[in-house]
Order: C-alpha cells, then sequence, then structure tokens
C-alpha cells in the first residue's frame, strides 16, 4: 500500500513537475515525514522494527517513477538509520516527532546549508574574464553564477543543454 503523499511525489517525479536532485530530495522528505506522522505500529511489533518493512514498497515506488539521485539514495539511508536508532521503549508519538525533527534537521544541514555553502565558496572562485562550461540546469550553480555577478565579477557562461528536457 503506498501512502498518498508518496504516490503524489512520485507522479510529481514522473511528470517532471519536480526536476533537480535538492527538490527532489527534499520532496521525498516531507512526504516521508507525511507517511511518519500516519503511521501507527501494529500490535505485537515495535515501529523501529516495521516501519522500515512498512517503507520499502514506498521506495520501491519512488524508483519506479523515476531513478534516485544519489543524495536521495543518501537521504533515505538516513532515515532507515534514524527508524533503526529509535529505542523500543521511547512512545511512538514521542518516536515519530524524533524521526520528523531529525528528517527537518537533515534538510537544513545537508541539503539547504550545504548548497549555500557551495555557492558562497565556488563564487569566490570565479575571476574576471573566467567561462564557466556547464552541462545542463543545476539549482546550485545557477546561484552560484548570480552570486559571482552580485559580486561584480564579468564572465561568461556556457551551458550545453542536456536531455530529457534540454534545459
Amino acid at each position: 500500500e503506498i501512502h498518498p503523499a508518496i504516490l503524489r511525489v512520485g507522479l510529481q517525479y514522473a511528470s517532471w513537475e519536480i526536476g533537480g536532485s535538492n527538490a527532489r530530495c527534499v520532496a521525498l522528505l516531507q512526504a516521508l515525514k507525511e507517511v511518519i506522522r500516519d503511521y501507527i505500529t501494529p500490535d505485537d511489533t515495535y515501529l523501529n522494527r516495521h516501519l522500515d518493512k512498512y517503507l520499502k514498497p514506498m521506495f520501491s515506488f519512488i524508483v519506479k517513477c523515476r531513478p534516485l539521485s544519489s543524495n536521495m539514495g543518501n537521504a533515505i539511508n538516513f532515515v532507515k538509520g534514524c527508524i533503526s536508532n529509535i529505542a523500543t521503549d521511547v512512545a511512538e508519538d514521542d518516536a515519530k516527532d524524533i524521526l520528523c525533527s531529525r528528517i527537518d534537521r537533515f534538510i537544513l544541514t545537508r541539503i539547504t546549508s550545504a548548497s549555500e555553502a557551495i555557492v558562497e565558496t565556488a563564487a569566490e572562485k570565479i575571476a574576471e574574464g573566467d567561462v564557466i562550461l556547464t552541462y545542463g540546469r543545476s539549482y546550485v550553480v545557477e546561484k552560484l553564477l548570480i552570486r559571482a555577478h552580485t559580486l561584480g565579477r564579468n564572465f561568461r557562461v556556457i551551458i550545453v543543454d542536456s536531455r530529457p528536457r534540454m534545459e
């Protein structure tokens, strides 16, 4: 059984409504938070043992909609690790709060803050008169080019389009 939040995100991936590895990863993590909030541990089992099994068909569905980016695989492994580390004596609502909080922290530290750090560091590397070659569209690359421009750097950009969307 596929949770509606996962179904929605998977269909958005398949239709390219959500593109870019960071955007796809954040959308998946937000959907997983909805799944976790709605999840009810069956009698005679523990959340940390059952939830991982419960999520497996949902992860398979996501992969069928569109292959995972590397950061999505890392995020899934992170969530699985967080689930397995929940002690069996933690109340279900507390466990859900802990998991959702850890997902929020992952988004902040490993996606949002990491992207900002890349933009700031890379923008400093662009020198006057440089020619930047990039393959396809990347949100982070776009932000760093804009940042370098706001720093007053004059440079050229060559973008090689890539399939399937020729961005």
